[in-house]
């Protein structure tokens, strides 16, 4: 199968392009040099003819970043991307589509929230998330036509290239660097909200798999699932007991004293079984500050902005 892959150097795209390039002739789609078969950006697409495929992994959409300045401005430019890039594989060929969303698109992450519970977006992220999803499904609706729709929770994940990883402010990766940093994690809230984790390569997985499928349902919603689920306090603490394990030095979380607690325990199920991760949770801390300490000078510049 011929796949079109957008973000293959992201955190979620290059676990895809790693489970997808043994058994598929994958064409990198990207606007940085060196890293890009086909040249394409999301945020200034041009109505150019995409090479022949049979298919489309779309991993370079939305994320919180992108809404800091100019949110509406930001929010037409991604929509209005994902629709070119949706018509534009369609004539290319494809008959099968990937989209990778967020659980966000639920609206607030607690009770119980399967595939079929209802959505609502309430941040401009989960909104522009649930419009491209939608802008999917209308173009690869159809005879023979399917799209799968992934909305997965906490990402975390390993990186050929940490130094030019621009999303820090995710607690899979900002708990470790202000772990490795400050000798301890400070919470905003109790953080008793609850998170699930689940490893890119899971991710790439469930989509190699669902690809190479003889037969899919049209416009399948997916939660890709990892075998952790526990708080935002509790992940703190993973962190914090990994790093003391590699440095021997006494780590903390602190937390206010008092503040409001999630009204009810999270559980993100799946009708999907849940996929063993091959990278977990503790190894992908330890990898994370390993690195921190190979590159110190660069981790602390990290820190600094994320911290300031």
């Amino acid at each position: 199968m011929r796949v079109l892959l957008t973000g293959a150097t992201g955190l979620i795209g290059s676990a895809v392009y790693k489970s997808l390039i043994t058994n598929h002739d994958v064409i990198r789609l990207g606007r940085s040099a060196g890293n890009y078969d086909f040249y394409f950006d999301i945020l200034r697409p041009c109505n150019k003819a995409f090479p022949a495929c049979d298919a489309v992994v779309h991993c370079a959409g939305v994320v919180d970043e992108d809404f800091r300045d100019s949110a509406m401005e930001r929010f037409a430019s991604l929509t209005n991307g994902a629709d070119i890039l949706a018509k534009a594989t369609t004539n290319a060929g494809a008959k099968r589509a990937v989209y990778i969303s967020s659980s966000h698109v639920y609206g607030r992450q607690e009770g119980t929230i399967a595939e079929t519970s209802n959505v609502n977006p309430l941040s401009y992220y989960a909104i522009a998330h649930y419009c491209a999803e939608q802008l999917f499904k209308k173009n690869f609706s159809g005879k023979e036509l399917s799209a799968l729709i992934l909305r997965p929770n906490a990402v975390y994940g390993p990186l050929a290239d940490l130094s030019g990883f621009k999303r820090w402010a995710l607690i899979p990766f900002s708990f470790p660097l202000e772990a490795w940093a400050s000798n301890k994690i400070t919470l905003k809230s109790l953080g008793t909200q609850q998170r699930n984790f689940v490893c890119s390569t899971t991710i790439g997985l469930v989509i190699a798999n669902w690809l190479s499928s003889p037969t899919t349902r049209s416009n399948e919603i997916c939660h890709p699932l990892g075998r952790n689920t526990e708080s935002v306090f509790s992940f703190a603490q993973r962190c914090n007991r990994v790093a003391a394990q590699i440095t021997g030095l006494d780590y903390q979380v602190d937390r206010p004293a008092e503040g409001p607690q999630s009204a009810t325990p999270f559980e993100y199920a799946s009708t999907t079984p849940t996929m063993e991760d091959k990278d977990a949770l503790d190894n992908h801390i330890k990898g994370l500050i390993g690195w921190f300490y190979a590159n110190p000078a660069w981790a602390r510049k990290q820190a600094h902005a994320l911290l300031a």
